[in-house]
């Protein structure tokens, strides 16, 4: 039984650490709009560092709660690849957003006797097509899309009488409809925001952002924020109910 709960538990926390690094929200908003008619584009890697905070489960109803922080999540990470690119033609706009984790770890738990090994692959895609329905100083966008989660992991418990293995797959896809605003500061300084909501696979999704980008060139700027996310999912036994927020920082290139 004791390696039946530590089990789930590390199951759990795989899960929570692994989907750590989220994709960026379709916040920003292109610094320099294109002449009319045409289209502009940008690709813009990034990284979100977040911590979390909820409760996960594979098979338990009441879920194990989990607190990751940051460096938790840096020491176990192995490879991970992050990257937005969007387009715009006058009020017309479309977002794409993917998303590449894997994490493994080796660790013994104290006074179990238990070593612990798991590995956790995750990948996110996001698309949103947008819509400018304000110009002016402060022009205000309406997003629709998608977003798809696949997640795979496998767990293997070594004890002094025991050897338990378990893996698992999940995977889902949230609509959601948003709004963002930007504003200018300056010449190169702008601010914007950035809020929306969800359901479908999730019983409830829903995120908050603010940032600012700076123009260092006409094709390259610079973004920094914070970001927090809500996700409220559940089915058979898996429950992932958790809220993360941090810091982003992303470097957008137009073409």
């Amino acid at each position: 039984m004791r390696i039946a709960s530590t089990s789930s538990a590390v199951a759990a926390l795989s899960v929570a650490v692994a989907l750590v690094l989220l994709p960026v929200a379709p916040a920003v908003a292109q610094s320099n709009p294109p002449p009319p008619g045409t289209w502009q584009f940008q690709v813009t890697p990034y990284l979100w560092a977040a911590g979390i905070s909820g409760r996960i489960g594979l098979d338990l109803k009441s879920g194990v709660p989990v607190e990751v922080t940051l460096s938790d999540m840096l020491l176990d990470l192995q490879m991970a690849g992050m990257v937005e690119f969007e387009g715009h033609k006058d009020r017309w706009g479309f977002v794409f957003d993917g998303m590449y984790v894997n994490l493994g770890k080796t660790t013994s738990l104290e006074n179990d006797g238990v070593e612990v090994k798991f590995d956790m692959t995750q990948q996110i895609y996001e698309f949103a097509g947008a819509y400018r329905v304000s110009e002016g100083k402060v022009p205000v966008d309406l997003i629709l899309g998608a977003r798809g989660y696949f997640l795979s992991d496998g767990l293997k418990l070594t004890g002094p009488n025991d050897a338990v293995s378990a893996s698992g797959s999940k995977s889902w896809v949230d609509g959601y409809v948003g709004a963002r605003v930007r504003a200018q500061l300056s010449e190169r300084w702008f601010v914007a925001g950035y809020a929306d909501v969800g359901a479908g696979g999730s019983n409830l999704s829903w995120q908050a952002l603010a940032g600012v980008s700076y123009n260092f060139s006409k094709t390259v700027s610079g973004m920094l924020g914070y970001r927090y996310l809500s996700i409220d999912y559940e089915t058979k036994g898996f429950l992932y109910d958790v809220a993360m927020g941090g810091p982003y920082l992303g470097l957008g290139i137009r073409f």
